[in-house]
Formats: structure tokens, sequence, C-alpha cells
């Protein structure tokens, strides 16, 4: 299974989350043994992700984001970058999906037996797609 940049910053949110809701002492070990091993990654796809929004876009502000924010959320729920003028689209995928595939090829990460999970009665998700910003870190 390759890791990358995008994978780990899919899944630190979700780990967060299952943290704050105080599970088991398994799945807490679980989720606290995947941040640290995440966290040098991770910081490095937040500073590199502000770099290219920098680069790319214009930070707007509103009632939602009054600090701003590169991006809006459309009435579909769907991401609307506010790009530069200027600025070509393709450009900034390019170097977003450049980052998002980065390989992690030093991770290896803390797996949960699913028993585990479907054992216990602490563990749920707030968003079912959350499961799989997780499931490589889950084995059989």
């Amino acid at each position: 299974m390759d890791i990358t940049l995008g994978k780990v910053a899919g899944a630190i949110p979700v780990l967060q989350q299952i943290k704050s809701k105080k599970p088991s002492f398994k799945i807490d070990y679980w989720v606290m043994r995947n941040i640290k091993l995440y966290a040098d990654s991770y910081n490095f796809f937040i500073q590199k992700r502000e770099e290219i929004f920098e680069k790319y876009c214009n930070k707007v502000k509103n009632e939602v984001a009054p600090e701003g924010s590169y991006y809006t959320l459309d009435k579909n729920g769907t991401i609307q970058f506010n790009l530069k003028p200027g600025i070509c689209n393709e450009d900034f995928q390019k170097d977003m999906d450049e980052l998002m595939k980065m390989p992690c090829d030093d991770i290896a990460p803390y797996k949960l037996s699913l028993d585990v999970i479907n054992n216990s009665g602490d563990f749920n998700l707030d968003n079912e797609d959350d499961i799989f910003a997780i499931d490589y870190l889950l084995s059989e």
C-alpha cells in the first residue's frame, strides 16, 4: 500500500475526530501512534499547500471566513478556488496533484483490527465517508 501526502492529510482530521470522542484505550493508542507517525508529513503538506494557495489564489474574506479563505463552497458543497486573475487552472491543479500524490515511502502505519472496531461501542464517525480516509489503517 502506497501512502501519499494526500492520504496523510485526509487521515489526520478523522483520527483527531476519533480521539476527541474519548475511545477505548486500544483505539486511543492506535490513533495516537498514527498521529505521531504522520505529524511531520502532515505539517509539511499544510506548509506546501499554503505556499501553493499563496502562489495561485486570492484570499477572500466573508462571513464564513472573516480571516479570509482561498476557496469557497458553492450551494452544492463543491469547493471553488479563488484563483488570481490570469492564473491557469491546469497549473494550479498540477501543483496540487503533485503535492497530494507525493509518496511517503518511509511511513509504516500502525494498523488496527476491524474486530476491535466492530466490537467497540465507542467507535463512530461523524461522516460515513470518513471511514474511507482511514480504511488503509485497518486490518482484517
